[in-house]
C-alpha cells in the first residue's frame, strides 16, 4: 500500500501591497537628498565655530549654530530644501550662521547638550543659549522659530543692566 503526501500550504493567499511602490518611492527620495547635499557646509554659512563666534560678537548678532551629521536624512531634508529657500534666507540676514558637523565636531556639541541631529542652536554674545529646535522642521516653522529666537534676544539685551562706561 502505498501513501500519498499531501502538501498543505497554511499561509494566506498573497495579495499585491500598495505599500511597497510607496517605500521605494520614500528610499529614493532620502537617498538622493543624502547624495546631492553639500558636504562642507551651505552657501553662505561659516563651518568655522570660533571664527562665527567672533563675528557674532562684533557684529552685535546672535550665532545660529546648526548641527547636523552627513548620514541624517533630515538633516539632509533641512540642508537641500529648507535652509536654502527665501523665507529662511532673508531670515539668516539678522544671524551669524555657523553649519557643523557633530562628528567633526563632537567637543562643541557636547558643549551645547546636543543629543539628536539636526539640531538649531541661537546663542548671545555672552555664549547663553537663547533658543533651540531640532528634528526637521518647514521653512515657515523654521522662520518662526528665528524670529522666536530673536525677540529672546532682543529682550534679554533690552533687560540687561546698563554699562559702566569709563568717564575720562
Amino acid at each position: 500500500m502505498e501513501t500519498e503526501k499531501v502538501q498543505i500550504d497554511l499561509a494566506p493567499p498573497r495579495t499585491p501591497s500598495r505599500l511597497g511602490p510607496l517605500l521605494l518611492v520614500a528610499g529614493a527620495v532620502a537617498l538622493f537628498s543624502i547624495l546631492n547635499r553639500p558636504t562642507d557646509g551651505l552657501e553662505g554659512w561659516s563651518t568655522d565655530f570660533e571664527a562665527a563666534r567672533q563675528e557674532a560678537a562684533l557684529t552685535n548678532r546672535p550665532l545660529l549654530v546648526a548641527f547636523s551629521m552627513y548620514q541624517c536624512g533630515p538633516c539632509a531634508a533641512m540642508d537641500t530644501t529648507v535652509l536654502p529657500s527665501e523665507p529662511v534666507q532673508a531670515a539668516l540676514k539678522d544671524f551669524v550662521p555657523v553649519y557643523l558637523d557633530v562628528e567633526k565636531n563632537m567637543d562643541i556639541a557636547r558643549t551645547f547638550g546636543v543629543f539628536s541631529t539636526p539640531t538649531y542652536t541661537v546663542v548671545d554674545g555672552q555664549g547663553q543659549v537663547m533658543a533651540r529646535s531640532s528634528g526637521y522642521q518647514s521653512a515657515e516653522e523654521f522662520v518662526a522659530f528665528l524670529g522666536r529666537a530673536l525677540s529672546n534676544s532682543i529682550s534679554a539685551t533690552e533687560n540687561a543692566p546698563p554699562a559702566v562706561q569709563a568717564t575720562p
